[in-house]
């Protein structure tokens, strides 16, 4: 396991967080720290994975976090 990203997944995120907040800074702001701690989030579980890989099952690497 790697810390790879999905680029699709990633661009996709931050056109619908765009696209959603085109009236108000605030709250794109809000939803862009969002974002950035789900993928800190991701980070970390990664990190645990790797620490005890027969825990837990493989997964895709463009698999949604919020499914």
């Amino acid at each position: 396991m790697d810390d790879r990203v999905c680029m699709h997944y990633v661009v996709d995120r931050l056109e619908d967080i765009t696209n959603k907040h085109e009236d108000s800074v605030f709250l794109l702001k809000e939803e862009l720290d969002e974002f950035k701690r789900e993928l800190i989030y991701n980070l970390g579980v990664n990190t645990r994975i790797r620490r005890n890989p027969e825990n837990h099952e493989g997964t895709d690497e463009c698999e949604d976090a919020t499914e």
